[in-house]
């Protein structure tokens, strides 16, 4: 049985490859880019995709097609979202992934019931369709191990610090704000262990070591938000 490739157009394949490539959709929306540069730069992308030698000119072209059209579809909803967001910084924190199993269930459900009886202290349960996530404060994380019992525990990362982003009620339909979250830890070299949301929340628990650095981070894209919404005014999507 022989498989099928798919044939790309140079106009396809270079739409693909910047689709793929999520650091550049700002610098195309706001025409920052050097086509020359980055013509080079995807040309053995384009061409692995086409499957045959593509010339730059035919790639510079695509790409100042695919420009404007992030300049009249692109929104800089994340700015604005950003601009106004709050940081805070948690350490001390700890994470337990768990089999999801009917004992482990209830196991957690009377954890938690203890939990909520602890106020002040941040706890999340992430459940998932095989397994659980439980973030808490380190003591506590080891209280939940005890009751455990050591079984169905898949994984744990003590030493972790948590950073939240609350959002303003009117930003929380802003597109790519998940996104820019993890290019500041991406920026920073730090990995994410978890990630997730809320309401008006996202946050992340990482390394406490990178606390300071992320923390740091986190309050100069907050500012530079503000700077970078208030260049341009948002554009408005043609109907």
């Amino acid at each position: 049985m022989h498989l099928m490739h798919r044939s790309y157009s140079v106009q396809e394949a270079v739409s693909e490859t910047i689709d793929e490539m999520h650091f550049l959709h700002l610098p195309l929306q706001e025409d920052l880019i050097n086509y020359s540069a980055l013509a080079r730069f995807i040309k053995p992308a384009v061409e692995r995709k086409t499957g045959e030698e593509v010339g730059l000119e035919a790639i510079i072209m695509t790409l100042r097609k695919k420009s404007a059209e992030f300049g009249s579809k692109r929104r800089l909803d994340v700015f604005e979202a950003f601009k106004n967001a709050q940081v805070f910084l948690t350490t001390g924190m700890s994470l337990v992934r768990i089999a999801k199993t009917p004992e482990t269930r209830k196991k957690l459900l009377e954890f938690q019931e203890k939990a909520y009886a602890m106020p002040g202290e941040q706890m999340f349960f992430i459940q998932q369709n095989e397994e659980i996530s439980a973030i808490a404060p380190s003591k506590r994380i080891g209280e939940l191990l005890s009751e455990l019992g050591g079984q169905h525990v898949l994984s744990k990362s003590p030493k972790l610090a948590l950073v939240t982003l609350i959002f303003s009620e009117k930003h929380l339909d802003a597109v790519g704000c998940i996104e820019q979250v993890g290019r500041q830890f991406a920026d920073l070299n730090v990995s994410i262990a978890e990630i997730f949301s809320s309401h008006a929340k996202i946050s992340a628990a990482f390394d406490e070591t990178q606390a300071a650095r992320v923390y740091e981070k986190f309050s100069k894209a907050i500012a530079s938000s503000g700077e970078i919404a208030e260049m341009q005014p948002i554009v408005q999507e043609k109907a």
